[in-house]
């Protein structure tokens, strides 16, 4: 998380000196408008917020651009947010998905839990409401929202090797985020602030406090450790993500998460432990 006020990160770098550099308060080299972390493809641990932290985040920039429109401060979040990961992309500029600058320090791609729909990828969420709210043509929307959920053939087929996009596989919350998303932009209100339409909207959906969520202990611990196990072996780990994602997936109704054989494989680090050694060293 980046301070504006004090114009540094005030948190430490979830690959600590895997990053190669000392100072933990430091990402990408120092460069983080030149440079990327990796995408965020599915939710961890350390990338999760509440509903409160969103909120407020919103409530900070309604503070500091007053008069700017609850559809221009929805461009503005979705754009910090998602700006250094689609920005490698020229056809995100074209479509409007993002700006030319991303109008401030970039923010953090999060994750949000609901009791209703389960995590919601803030970077789809804000994508899709952002088009939307703009009037972006229905076949992006579309594709993105009500359709998108019937994709589940396309899941995981990207390559974990190639950079940015060609690397995102879709995991099962990112088409329930997209859909959320349509259904924002859609009703998104010219007179109400926007922060207080996404308090109402997620409220709503049950929006909880991340370590309340049913398999908040199941996540990867930070985005390296997904990105590690991906690489490692891409169909496990994509299939491990889906059934940790999915609460009406069988495995839980054998086995319940808060069962003492699901809970001893937390401690023993057997959910994403083994997927952490590469097959050669094994």
């Amino acid at each position: 998380m980046f301070d504006p006020v004090i114009g540094q990160f005030i948190s430490d770098d979830p690959i600590e000196f895997d990053a190669g550099d000392p100072n933990l308060r430091r990402y990408v080299e120092n460069s983080p408008t030149n440079a990327t972390d990796p995408t965020g493809l599915v939710p961890n641990r350390y990338d999760t917020v509440s509903l409160a932290e969103v909120v407020r985040a919103v409530a900070l920039m309604e503070a500091w651009n007053p008069g700017r429109s609850p559809r221009e401060i929805l461009e503005l979040y979705q754009n910090r947010t998602c700006w250094q990961f689609m920005n490698n992309f020229d056809a995100a500029k074209q479509l409007g998905l993002i700006d030319e600058e991303p109008l401030g320090p970039p923010m953090k791609w999060a994750y949000l839990f609901t009791e209703k729909e389960g995590w919601v990828d803030l970077g789809h969420f804000l994508t899709t409401g952002r088009a939307t709210a703009k009037g972006i043509p229905p076949l992006f929307t579309l594709l993105g929202g009500e359709f998108y959920e019937d994709y589940t053939k396309e899941i995981g087929k990207q390559n974990p090797d190639l950079p940015g996009m060609g690397s995102s596989a879709n995991t099962f919350e990112d088409p329930i985020s997209n859909r959320l998303g349509v259904q924002f932009g859609r009703k998104l209100k010219s007179d109400v602030p926007l922060s207080q339409q996404l308090q109402k909207f997620f409220d709503d959906l049950g929006a909880k406090i991340p370590s309340d969520a049913w398999n908040y202990r199941f996540l990867p611990p930070n985005e390296a450790t997904w990105e590690k196990c991906w690489k490692n072996y891409p169909e496990d780990a994509m299939k491990r993500a889906r059934v940790i994602l999915d609460r009406n997936d069988p495995v839980w109704k054998t086995f319940p998460p808060d069962s003492e054989r699901m809970q001893e494989h937390i401690k023993k680090d057997e959910i994403w432990g083994p997927l952490l050694t590469p097959p050669a060293t094994r």
